[in-house]
């Protein structure tokens, strides 16, 4: 019941970033905001990191954590944020959540062609879950019109869902710290190529942005994705991933409290239904 609830919460701050982006899109290019809030998170979780291990930094010397990091902060951060903050220029906050809430969806898929076990009730929560967006998303789209942001969206979704696959496999001996450290470090530095810091102080400044910023830091690079892979540790990429499948109610309730965005008796609809997709994945085996 712990671990339910432990997902249950990491739905809602991982939902809110889209919320915070939206503020911090709104001042600065993605690109530049991302590479900042990584830059950040990356020298807090450094500090906190020196902190608890009181000055030793064994954990950080590892070679293989940086290879594992760099590739996990291209999937999760470089390419997913990337791709999404950009589509969210464009996109509705609530449109980019539900849209990334199909990533358990391609996860499950995945973990099944590559043991090659199929279950029933996989795909039965599969469909369930596909038609609950779809029945969400066609209330939308009339009043977000379907443009290149929406592709930017989905690929981003692709490359969360290749990280993640790729942190069950290869990266999940790494201590969840050092890793969400490196991987945030390598991506605001690969990002920072592409940036304009000159920016960033005149940006820093205004209270809002610099609110927006710092919650993406501590609540969302730091302790969402610490959740994250404790997640993936506890249930295996498919059943974490299907925590996913709760962010489009957070994300309508969050764009109806901040943005004034109207609910419908439609999106409930689809919401109880993706829901129902989650119950059913987490009555299959472990993966």
């Amino acid at each position: 019941m712990f671990r339910f609830a432990f997902g249950v919460l990491f739905s809602l701050l991982w939902s809110s970033a889209f919320i915070a982006g939206k503020y911090m899109v709104l001042r600065l290019p993605p690109l530049d905001g991302l590479s900042l809030r990584f830059l950040l998170a990356g020298v807090l979780i450094f500090i906190i990191s020196f902190i608890m291990e009181r000055g030793s930094l064994v954990q950080w010397r590892n070679k293989t954590l940086w290879v594992h990091g760099l590739i996990l902060a291209l999937f999760n951060y470089v390419l997913y944020l990337g791709w999404s903050y950009t589509g969210l220029q464009t996109v509705s906050p609530e449109l980019v959540v539900l849209l990334v809430s199909t990533m358990p969806f391609v996860t499950t898929f995945v973990v099944s062609l590559i043991a090659r076990r199929w279950l029933w009730l996989q795909w039965v929560a599969i469909l369930l879950g596909f038609v609950g967006v779809y029945v969400v998303l066609s209330t939308r789209m009339p009043h977000a019109s379907f443009s290149i942001g929406v592709i930017w969206t989905v690929l981003g979704m692709l490359a969360l869902a290749a990280g993640t696959l790729f942190y069950q496999f290869k990266a999940h001996d790494h201590r969840v710290l050092p890793l969400t450290g490196v991987q945030n470090l390598l991506a605001g530095l690969i990002l920072l190529l592409v940036s304009t810091p000159s920016q960033w102080m005149s940006a820093m400044s205004e209270p809002v942005f610099a609110i927006s910023v710092w919650y993406q830091v501590i609540v969302v690079s730091v302790i969402a994705m610490l959740m994250w892979f404790y997640l993936v540790r506890w249930f295996g990429s498919a059943k974490a991933s299907a925590f996913h499948l709760l962010n489009p109610i957070f994300a309508a309730v969050l764009a109806w409290w901040f943005f004034d965005v109207s609910l419908g008796l439609w999106d409930m609809v689809g919401t109880l239904m993706v829901i129902a997709a989650l119950g059913l994945l987490h009555q299959t085996k472990h993966d």
